[in-house]
C-alpha cells in the first residue's frame, strides 16, 4: 500500500480533531498517554463509528466532485459494496500509526511525516471532512514579518513536489493518466470504455482495471505514480507477469528483464 507524506501543520491537525472527537464522548474515554493499549481504544473507537457504511456514505455525500469521489464512486460506495470499503478503512487504523500521529506528532512546522494512504483517508472518513476542502490551510505559505509578501502556492503541488518560489494557480489540475481497454488486434475494445485516473498515483489490481480477468492479481498488479514529471510504472505481481509492450525505441539498463515470446532475457551491459 503506498505511503502519504504530509506536512506537520496538517498532522498536529488531524491529531487535534481525533483528541477532540475521543475526548468528549460521554462518559469520556479518557486521556491519551504514550500507551500502546491507549490507541488499540482510539483506533476501536474510530473503527466503529467508520464501519458503520450509513458514515461512510454520508461522508462519500459530502464531498465535491474529485478524482478522490471518482475513486470511492469507482469502488463501489453507490453499487452495494460501500461495506467492503468501510471495513478496509476501519482496519487502515493500526494502534501505531494513531501513536505516531497523536503522541508523536511532529512539532516543527518544517517537518513532515508519512503514513500509509488509506490511514490519512480513515481519518478524514472519520473526521467526516473532505481533505480537498482543507488543504488550502496547511499549504498557505507567509513570508518573514518584516516582509510585506505574502505568497498562497498551489495546495496540490506541495504533495507533489512541483511547487516553486512563485505564486501559482491555486486551482491547478491534479495529474491523472487513462488506461484504454484493447482487444487482441490492439484496437480499442469498444464494449468497455477507459479507465480514468486521478491524483499522483494508482494502485491496480483485478478490481479496478478487469474484474471478471483472472490472469490480474487481486492484490496489486502495478503501481503507476508520478515522479519529476513523469508517469512511472512500477510491477508489484509476485508472479512478475506486469509488462510493457515495446512499440518504440527504449533505453536498456544492466540488469533489465525482456520477454519475447514465452522467454525471459536479462540484458548485461558491458
Amino acid at each position: 500500500m503506498p505511503n502519504t507524506t504530509i506536512n506537520a501543520t496538517e498532522a498536529n491537525w488531524l491529531s487535534q480533531q481525533i483528541c477532540h472527537a475521543y475526548e468528549s464522548t460521554n462518559p469520556p474515554l479518557g486521556k491519551l498517554t504514550g500507551t500502546i493499549s491507549i490507541y488499540e481504544k482510539v483506533g476501536f473507537f474510530m473503527q466503529h463509528r467508520i464501519e458503520a457504511t450509513n458514515y461512510l456514505l454520508e461522508y462519500y455525500h459530502l464531498l465535491a466532485e474529485s478524482a478522490w469521489k471518482f475513486y470511492l464512486r469507482k469502488n463501489g460506495v453507490e453499487s452495494g459494496r460501500a461495506d467492503a470499503l468501510a471495513k478496509r478503512y476501519g482496519q487502515a487504523l493500526s494502534p501505531n500509526s494513531l501513536r505516531k500521529l497523536i503522541f508523536d506528532r511532529p512539532r516543527q512546522v518544517d517537518n513532515q511525516v508519512s503514513f500509509q494512504e488509506d490511514f490519512i483517508h480513515a481519518c478524514y472518513v472519520f473526521l467526516l471532512k473532505d481533505r480537498l476542502a482543507v488543504l488550502p490551510q496547511f499549504t498557505k505559505l507567509q513570508e518573514p514579518s518584516n516582509s510585506p509578501m505574502i505568497r498562497t502556492i498551489n495546495p496540490y503541488a506541495a504533495l507533489l513536489n512541483l511547487a516553486n518560489d512563485d505564486t501559482v494557480d491555486i486551482f491547478q489540475s491534479l495529474p491523472g493518466f487513462s488506461l484504454q481497454p484493447l482487444m487482441p488486434n490492439n484496437e480499442a475494445d469498444p464494449r468497455k470504455e477507459d479507465l480514468v485516473f486521478g491524483g499522483d498515483h494508482a494502485a491496480l489490481n483485478r478490481d479496478n482495471l478487469e474484474p471478471s480477468n483472472l490472469t490480474i492479481t487481486s492484490k496489486v498488479q502495478a503501481v503507476i505514480q508520478w515522479q519529476d514529471g513523469n508517469w512511472v510504472i512500477e510491477n508489484q505481481s509476485e508472479l512478475q507477469t506486469t509488462m510493457v509492450q515495446v512499440t518504440r525505441p527504449m533505453v536498456l539498463k544492466h540488469g533489465d528483464i525482456i520477454v519475447m515470446g514465452n522467454r525471459k532475457f536479462r540484458v548485461l551491459l558491458e
